[in-house]
């Protein structure tokens, strides 16, 4: 169980849109999903450059209390830090806690 003190951080998760623009071609747009408050914690693995590109991808693992529905699909957004889903895990099958593994896009443009 995570202890209430360590979620410090209010997270969005957000779901890709269906919306379409007047040429009918989707619209990349982002709706909330749930917000929560959540614990962060930095992966051991460190950053990875993409090369020729040169961003970093840097692992983060996020623990907040259970939430159903969570897809690799959808984003999670942080003080205004994009982080790409990875998988969503309750790592105890007892619907307590959801663990979000995620890839933050260091050095790319929005």
């Amino acid at each position: 169980m995570i202890r209430i003190g360590k979620m410090q951080h209010r997270v969005r998760i957000e779901r890709p849109s269906d919306v379409q623009g007047p040429s009918g071609q989707p619209v990349d747009e982002w709706i909330l999903f749930a917000s929560r408050r959540a614990a962060k914690e930095s992966s051991a693995g460190g950053e990875h450059l993409t090369p020729p590109q040169k961003v970093a991808r840097v692992p983060v693992l996020w623990k907040l209390r259970h939430l159903e529905g969570v897809l690799p699909t959808m984003r999670l957004v942080c003080e205004g830090r994009v982080y790409e889903i990875l998988s969503a895990i309750d790592p105890t099958d007892e619907r307590m806690e959801l663990h979000i593994s995620t890839l933050e896009r260091v050095g790319e443009s929005p």
